[in-house]
């Protein structure tokens, strides 16, 4: 825990949300850690948070609000997950077709959704970045979304960054697996998930203990060789 533990992420013992942020980034402060990405609601799909900016919008953003003011108080960074979908059928942020489809309403609602948290949000100097989306490289997505077609995925990508363009002064990315079934290891493949597709931040996930310093020198070089960072 306290994210993704078994009990749902609650901390009994702390009674209102400026405790449990307070408490919660008092601990990032303790172990060092400047940066936290927190999201995306429920088991890094986006049901919980669209129905709370749907329905709740003014609770739902004073939380976030609490969080990034606490945040800022301990001197950690936000980066702020505001979607993801790793089950199927993906979720559809209210409307028809997939969200991974851009003519579809699903993806209309989905962006819509993102332009407007980024504008809620617009002053929160602790949001260090907005991730767009976790995970849509994701081995599920593939087999029911992409079929393997890693132009496809950066098309979508690409729309999502240039359909969001100009939304928040806060930078953008998105946050790839970068190495599955869909995507595999080389500078191509990283260009394709995430160094050539607009967002502001190169951005890849590691499932291992990572002792070769490889694993990290060849995406900071391709990252560079996007000029953008990692």
């Amino acid at each position: 825990g306290p994210d993704t533990s078994s009990n749902g992420g609650r901390i009994s013992q702390n009674a209102t949300a400026n405790d449990f942020w307070h408490q919660y980034f008092a601990l990032m402060k303790h172990y060092d850690c400047n940066l936290v990405r927190i999201g995306a609601g429920d088991s890094w799909g986006s049901s919980i948070q669209y129905q709370a900016w749907l329905n709740h919008r003014e609770s739902y953003v004073s939380m976030l609000k609490t969080m990034c003011e606490e945040a800022m108080e301990h001197g950690v960074w936000v980066c702020l997950v505001l979607a993801g979908s790793q089950e199927y059928p993906a979720y559809q942020f209210g409307g028809e077709g997939s969200v991974f489809d851009t003519s579809s309403s699903a993806y209309s609602n989905y962006i819509q959704y993102c332009k407007s948290m980024m504008s809620l949000l617009e002053n929160e100097n602790a949001v260090a970045m907005y991730d767009m989306f976790n995970e849509p490289d994701h081995n599920n997505c593939n087999a029911n979304y992409w079929h393997g077609d890693k132009q496809a995925f950066s098309n979508w990508a690409s729309a999502v960054a240039e359909d969001t363009s100009g939304s928040s002064t806060h930078p953008r990315t998105m946050g790839v697996a970068g190495l599955g079934t869909l995507f595999e290891w080389s500078r191509d493949d990283f260009g394709l998930s995430t160094g050539d597709v607009g967002f502001e931040i190169a951005h890849r996930h590691y499932y291992a203990s990572a002792k070769d310093s490889s694993l990290f020198e060849e995406p900071e070089k391709w990252a560079e060789n996007s000029d953008i960072p990692l």
